[in-house]
């Protein structure tokens, strides 16, 4: 059975849709989908086909018996209308990203034949020679039948330490000239649980924590600069891990496999558990851009959304990403319960970070959306509203603050500001 997986066209706006695990967004470069081809991968006759390079014809020459293909919320009606034209009478089957959206997926219409939401990668290695058998014999789908019936089967066991490598020969080599960026997926999962997360594998689907081998990661980073360098490419590489900095001896041995041809790549790291071993083994393997989820500078509101670390670390933390970069972003959130008291203390928090030597930070702010199968959407810590940014419907806090605005201009004081929330501030 030949399976196309299929990377959409571009959205109306002419922008280009990332849909990985708990990255999502319409981007303005075109990025080498992660999860698409992991899934790809484990696949005996697969087939690539980027409709944002390609037009309709391509599919159409592929001659798939089924096409896989990933649904962003935000963007979901969109793409799906677009992709049903382009399918035809092709059965197709949907990556749900976030996987708390299954339902609504499901009955999209016209019904996609299946959607995948639990450990994707292990239910489209099952797909063998009979569309409907498969669909009725494996975990983590969902569908539509004729009579209107939702039907779900469970969730499958974390299986991202137990994959096939990525196969990056199934991109064409015409393709990757046209990639500024590659996302690949380290992580699944996290053993954090905040409230707000909307990892596959963590508050979403299941409570298991997995992570790619540092050896297969290294491998396939390794494959990918081969490839994309063989056809005169510049791809940068962005790595999808929620905890890259919580295991030392798999650090130690990603440096091992990295460090004596470094690729350069961009990060997320865990300021709970940062060390200055922990960052300079992986700068020497490539790390060169760093983000770090602060998401508040209180106590009481890190409580509040079930972080681990606490303004301690916070502090502790920035003071190791400073000693090894001139920049790096820490993500706050605003819209998760706060009280002008929160943000009075946030703001003499700002403070102590500077007096403390903190220089090099540069914070984001943004606010928490209660997506579906979150805990803050079913057990919020506020009242709710639809969120005005998007047209789909998204609900973030009723009533954010406005006194936020006074942390931006603590934040632009001391030199620490990058981007927030115009439209609120």
């Amino acid at each position: 059975m030949r399976v196309a997986f299929v990377n959409p066209p571009k959205l109306a706006d002419g922008k280009f849709v990332e849909a990985e695990d708990c990255c999502w967004g319409a981007v303005s470069i075109r990025v080498l989908p992660s999860m698409l081809l992991a899934c790809a991968s484990q696949i005996e006759d697969a087939v690539y086909v980027d409709l944002s390079i390609e037009d309709a014809s391509a599919l159409a020459k592929a001659k798939a018996d089924a096409v896989v293909y990933p649904l962003a919320w935000q963007y979901h009606r969109e793409i799906h209308k677009k992709m049903s034209v382009i399918c035809g009478r092709t059965p197709q089957i949907i990556l749900a990203i976030p996987s708390g959206y299954i339902m609504e997926y499901a009955f999209l219409k016209p019904y996609p034949f299946a959607v995948a939401y639990s450990e994707p990668e292990l239910a489209l290695s099952l797909l063998k020679d009979d569309l409907v058998h498969w669909r009725q014999h494996t975990m983590g789908l969902a569908w539509v039948d004729k009579l209107g019936l939702y039907n779900q089967h469970g969730q499958n066991m974390n299986c991202l330490d137990n994959l096939k490598g990525t196969d990056f020969s199934i991109v064409p080599e015409r393709y990757w000239r046209h990639y500024a960026w590659a996302c690949y997926q380290v992580t699944r999962g996290c053993p954090y649980r905040c409230t707000f997360c909307v990892w596959g594998g963590s508050t979403v689907t299941d409570l298991a924590f997995k992570m790619r081998s540092a050896s297969q990661t290294a491998e396939d980073i390794n494959v990918l600069r081969k490839r994309s360098q063989a056809s005169g490419a510049k791809v940068f590489l962005y790595l999808l891990a929620a905890q890259l900095t919580t295991n030392l001896k798999w650090i130690q041995d990603f440096h091992e496999g990295m460090s004596k041809n470094p690729y350069p790549f961009q990060s997320n790291v865990n300021v709970f558990d940062l060390s200055d071993e922990k960052i300079r083994l992986l700068k020497e393997s490539g790390m060169t851009l760093v983000s770090v989820g602060i998401e508040a500078l209180t106590d009481s509101l890190l409580e509040k959304i079930n972080k681990r670390h606490r303004f301690e670390h916070v502090l502790e933390g920035l003071k190791v990403l400073d000693k090894y970069y001139s920049s790096y972003t820490c993500h706050l959130r605003d819209g998760i319960g706060e009280t002008a008291e929160d943000i009075e203390e946030s703001k003499a928090n700002v403070v102590k970070l500077y007096d403390a030597g903190i220089r090099h930070a540069r914070f984001h702010i943004g606010p928490v959306i209660a997506y579906k199968g979150t805990v803050f959407h079913d057990k919020p810590p506020c009242s709710l509203e639809r969120s005005p940014d998007y047209d789909e419907l998204c609900y973030r806090m009723k009533g954010i603050p406005q006194k936020w605005s006074e942390l931006v201009t603590v934040l632009q004081k001391h030199g620490l500001y990058v981007r927030g929330r115009g439209k609120e501030f």
